[in-house]
């Protein structure tokens, strides 16, 4: 839908601050991996230059605006692809030691709990880890995920002081351009 989440960034620096990427609408209901990016308005162009204002002045914006730029120069058309290209460049610079599934590999596409509990047996998962947000949004039912044998694990909170908590409702970028390789191992503290 064109309100959809999943092409928007969290707030990069200020909460009005978001990164947009533009897709084409057609048809409506379409997996995000069959969703065509539409670069008929410079949106690349203008993220970098958005990019490159926001963080010009950041302690290791020297490092990462120049790789997030490699990765802005792609030519590819599919949102999936940029996005997964983007969350592995992130994980990479996060020393996060992550694998990337995709809903293509599997065949749900409209039932998140088939999905959850297809990824759970085949990656013999211990827990599904989230927030509690997930439920109190209705995005997912709980006692389904249960009910399916699913244990369910909570993300750790931020002790009230800690650095990280000014933090949680910006982009990850945002922190990388300030803490550089050290900002994996201060989220990895809570993970």
């Amino acid at each position: 839908t064109k309100r959809s989440p999943i092409s928007i960034s969290p707030p990069l620096n200020a909460s009005e601050e978001r990164l947009r990427i533009p897709v084409k609408h057609k048809p409506l209901i379409q997996p995000i991996f069959q969703k065509k990016v539409d670069d008929h308005n410079n949106w690349r162009r203008n993220h970098l230059k958005t990019l490159k204002h926001t963080f010009h002045k950041f302690p290791y914006a020297y490092y990462y605006l120049p790789l997030l730029e490699e990765v802005y120069q792609s030519s590819t058309l599919n949102l999936s692809q940029i996005l997964i290209s983007l969350i592995g460049q992130l994980a990479g610079w996060l020393h996060l030691n992550i694998k990337i599934h995709t809903a293509s590999e599997s065949s749900f596409v409209t039932d998140h709990h088939a999905f959850i509990h297809f990824w759970f047996l085949e990656l013999n998962a211990k827990s599904y880890v989230t927030s509690d947000t997930i439920f109190k949004n209705r995005w997912l039912n709980k006692t389904a995920l249960q009910e399916k044998k699913i244990n369910i694990s909570y993300f750790n909170d931020f002790p009230e002081y800690h650095i990280l908590q000014s933090y949680r409702k910006k982009s990850i970028i945002n922190f990388l351009m300030q803490f550089g390789p050290e900002a994996g191992y201060l989220i990895k503290q809570y993970m």
